[in-house]
Order: C-alpha cells, then structure tokens, then sequence
C-alpha cells in the first residue's frame, strides 16, 4: 500500500482481480483490460494459493520482446 501510494482502508475498498494459473494469457488480458485493473493476482486452483502477480507492462513486455 505505501509503494503504491494508497492507504489500507482504500485497498480494502477494491476488489482484488484473480485469475487462475491454468487460465489463459486471454482470460488475463481480458481482466487487465477493465478501468482501473493495473495487476492481476494468479492463484493455483482450489487452495487459492498465491502463485504470482501479472502487471500490464508484464504483458507489453511479453510482446515487445
């Protein structure tokens, strides 16, 4: 919250954008195409467990490179 400048009770406030790690890199890109969504969070299937976090530069860089 403080890298990004926000506060904890305006993050508590926005709902976290997920996707699961077998998704597709389309589901993903769909999700970082609504306002406001900068990161997706990737969880493994069932336990929910954090697998990594999917930026929109992320995805620039995958294919500008």
């Amino acid at each position: 919250a403080l890298q990004l400048g926000q506060d904890a009770y305006e993050l508590r406030s926005q709902r976290c954008q997920m996707c699961l790690r077998s998704d597709s890199l389309h589901k993903v890109i769909e999700r970082l195409a609504n306002p406001g969504v900068r990161r997706i969070v990737i969880v493994e299937a069932g336990s929910k467990r954090l697998e990594g976090i999917v930026s929109l530069s992320d995805i620039f860089k995958f294919f500008l490179s």
